[in-house]
């Protein structure tokens, strides 16, 4: 019996090892002999079943995190995993019951409030959503993922200041991202930022150089700056009071008119 476990355990760590490597299919292999050695284990059937999800085996998947619940409930990885399988199915309030019960069994574990965040976000919970990430913040502040999530809800709330600043963070944790770079880029664009804006664009542009978006937007952005340019070289009268004298105009103009005739 000692011998079936050690030989279960050897084959998990290859399971795990297969999996780092990127390959699932070997991975799964490795998996199923040790449950066939050790079918009551609760931690390889939830990396079976995280396997499973990789290869698009989504039944199976869930059925490796059900019977891992079966025999121990009170494994907080057996519902994360079953919270991150569920979540690609589009049934954000599955993947919230999970995390809730991973949360109440772990509080400690950051990836339950930041994939509750994204389930509260699918339900434009956005509010509750930055709470939980906040949390996840808390216990893990080196993962850019997290700042990156929050300030999408920020953004959704148009609290761009809040955006900005969740997305600087990101960028201080991984500075070639060039999806968040140009993120960014747009929420100072949005604010009125448009030189902080164009600077962005051209880093986007320097990380990623077939980005036509970043091209397209930092014109927009060029052209805003000449705009505005052009419109602090009118007269301050007209600026102070645009349109009025167009009114004035008008009014001269109808008055003209019932004096001819």
């Amino acid at each position: 019996m000692t011998e079936l476990i050690a030989e279960a355990a050897s084959a998990y760590s290859s399971g795990l090892l297969c999996l780092k490597l990127r390959q699932p299919e070997e991975a799964l292999k490795h998996f199923d002999h040790a449950l066939s050695l050790a079918p009551n284990i609760p931690k390889v059937l939830y990396q079976r079943a995280f396997t499973h999800n990789l290869m698009g085996n989504t039944k199976e998947a869930i059925a490796d995190c059900n019977e891992a619940l079966t025999i121990d409930s009170s494994d907080p990885w057996c519902y994360i995993h079953r919270a991150l399988i569920v979540s690609e199915l589009n049934r954000p309030e599955d993947v919230i019951e999970d995390c809730t019960r991973a949360i109440a069994l772990n509080p400690s574990l950051p990836i339950a409030y930041a994939e509750r965040a994204s389930a509260r976000c699918d339900l434009k919970e956005f509010e509750l959503a930055i709470a939980d990430l906040t949390r996840a913040i808390e216990l893990d502040a080196k993962d850019p993922i997290h700042f990156i999530c929050r300030a999408v809800a920020y953004d959704e709330l148009a609290r761009y200041d809040k955006t900005i600043e969740d997305f600087s963070q990101a960028l201080r944790l991984n500075p070639e991202d060039a999806t968040v770079v140009f993120s960014r880029a747009l929420a100072y664009h949005k604010t009125g930022q448009y030189e902080e804006a164009i600077a962005d664009y051209n880093q986007t542009l320097e990380l990623q150089p077939q980005c036509q978006e970043a091209v397209h937007n930092r014109g927009l952005a060029m052209d805003q700056i000449d705009m505005k340019e052009k419109l602090d070289t009118l007269a301050p009268e007209t600026k102070r009071k645009p349109g009025r004298a167009r009114v004035y105009d008008l009014f001269t103009k109808v008055e003209i008119a019932q004096i001819d005739n």
